[in-house]
């Protein structure tokens, strides 16, 4: 009994260490709750240090939050999730389409393949303009017209973005 009684406390943490790490293991825990309380899941940029320690720009997810918020116009470009392309398949021609994201002085280029969104982050799109570029056929800009990101949208997601016909 001395022994069950002693060792109940190094079980006990045991057992919600464990409980903390499996119930962490989930994807956007809370993500569906509503924002309750005041603020109502506005947390006044006070995450800024901890956006900065996970590598992202505190800014971005500040201007990004506050748009999203007040149901403002932002590029897609300027997401700090980054941007999903959907482009459908009549636009690529060939297997040889590229996604090449050209900026003043230097040129990205990006693999596309037939079917499957393309993925790019923010640090990529930022200040660049989009082409789809394939063989035997024109250049075509993609245009990230402004728009306001849906409510729904997690800062960390990307914000998708139709290529047009």
């Amino acid at each position: 009994m001395l022994t069950l009684y002693l060792a109940s406390p190094i079980v006990v943490f045991a057992m919600l260490v464990l409980l903390i790490f499996v119930t962490l293991d989930k994807d956007k825990l809370m993500a569906d709750s509503p924002a309750v309380g005041a603020g109502a899941g506005d947390t006044g940029d006070a995450n800024a240090l901890g956006q900065w320690f996970a590598g992202r720009d505190a800014d971005a997810v500040s201007i990004a939050v506050k748009a999203k918020r007040e149901r403002l116009l932002i590029d897609p470009r300027d997401w700090p999730g980054g941007i999903e392309l959907l482009i459908p398949p009549e636009l690529i021609v060939g297997d040889d389409a590229i996604i090449e994201l050209r900026r003043d002085d230097t040129t990205e280029t990006v693999p596309v393949e037939s079917g499957s969104p393309v993925r790019l982050s923010q640090a990529q799109v930022s200040g660049v303009s989009i082409w789809l570029v394939r063989p035997n056929a024109d250049d075509r800009r993609i245009y990230t017209e402004l728009r306001i990101p849906p409510a729904t949208l997690q800062t960390s997601d990307a914000m998708v973005v139709d290529a047009e016909r």
